[in-house]
């Protein structure tokens, strides 16, 4: 039996995402000033005209690059949003980002490659700019939403503590690519500790019949 005959819509996105991909290796490999778009036709089994064709030149294989990784990153910490509990969820997104380096190494270091690009074109820094943004305002409506719920006290600076998950995650992230050889279970351990020392701070504790265990902030 013939398997269904694909689209041009369907066919054009295959040979998009082996572009993709083939872009990603090479970027990793060697870097972005250092490969063509003959070399990215090559490795993804197609001709560089056709590179050209989808993406008008490297610049715009660039743009492509930078925005397949950073919504394929955005899209799966927007997902996390299934605990009815407002902090669990917030901790379950801090626990991605921190984690993302070895959980999708070889994604994460071609972001890190295109962050250093960014300064050297204006709208890939604003890619990046959005990025941040983006994860600050996911980090500040999960905390909104936790002190609508009850689950978060009411007082708390969403901004602030907002900045502060977003410096953690950055920070350890960079520590993690730095210290390769240092064990995991070290680098889970603070991971715990601070989602542990935010939860002491931030979250409202389950009442119990001699009435409630924490001051939600009133």
């Amino acid at each position: 039996m013939k398997s269904p005959r694909r689209s041009q819509a369907e066919r054009r996105g295959e040979s998009q995402a082996r572009i993709i991909g083939a872009a990603i290796d090479l970027l990793i490999e060697k870097g972005f000033d250092r490969f063509s778009l003959h070399d990215v036709g090559k490795r993804a089994g197609c001709s560089h005209e056709l590179v050209n064709f989808y993406f008008g030149n490297k610049d715009g294989l660039l743009e492509a690059l930078a925005t397949h990784i950073i919504e394929t990153f955005s899209d799966e910490l927007l997902s996390l949003d299934d605990s009815p509990n407002a902090f669990d969820r917030l901790a379950r997104q801090i626990l991605y980002i921190a984690t993302i380096a070895d959980r999708a190494p070889r994604t994460f270091t071609a972001y890190l490659r295109m962050a250093g690009e960014a300064p050297f074109y204006e709208h890939l820094t604003q890619l990046y700019r959005n990025r941040r943004s983006q994860t600050l305002g996911i980090f500040r409506q999960t905390i909104l939403a936790g002190k609508a719920s009850g689950h978060i006290r009411r007082n708390v600076n969403a901004d602030a503590i907002a900045q502060v998950c977003y410096d953690f995650v950055r920070g350890h992230v960079d520590r993690r690519l730095l210290d390769r050889d240092e064990a995991a279970d070290q680098f889970n351990a603070i991971i715990s500790t601070f989602i542990d020392l935010l939860r002491a701070n931030i979250a409202i504790r389950k009442r119990t019949n001699a009435g409630p265990s924490s001051s939600d902030g009133d």
